[in-house]
């Protein structure tokens, strides 16, 4: 069940496979209030150096809190491009992007993830 200020996600891999997640409010309020909005996010698996993956969801928002340092099972909202991350390794990103939330089930089945496989983000109820 979600409380007002984690809200539980699924992140499902469309090879099979499912990850648990969870939005944090407190840490960039309006990135994460546009992101619940919309309820379902769709998109296909991008690879950044085994670092992070990441999908591009069409949102345009500003930097909130944001930050370059994370930590596997983070997840970051990306201002510029539009996009949610998923941090795989300790990473320095050359881009600010807001943290968002965290990876609760474990990294290991976003870690062998195909460029070009579908991943559908839903907020659970």
């Amino acid at each position: 069940m979600s409380s007002v200020s984690r809200i539980k996600i699924a992140i499902q891999i469309s090879t099979g496979g499912r990850v648990d997640a969870e939005f944090h409010r407190h840490l960039a309020p309006t990135t994460v209030a546009a992101l619940v909005e919309k309820r379902t996010l769709d998109g296909y698996v991008v690879k950044f150096e085994n670092q992070f993956i990441y999908i591009q969801v069409g949102l345009i928002l500003g930097a909130e809190k944001s930050r370059r340092k994370f930590v596997p099972g983070e997840i970051a909202f990306i201002p510029s491009t539009g996009s949610l991350a998923f941090f795989l390794q300790q990473s320095t990103s050359l881009l600010p992007m807001n943290p968002i939330g965290k990876i609760i089930s474990g990294t290991r089945p976003l870690e062998s993830l195909k460029p070009g496989t579908r991943l559908r983000v839903r907020v659970e109820e």
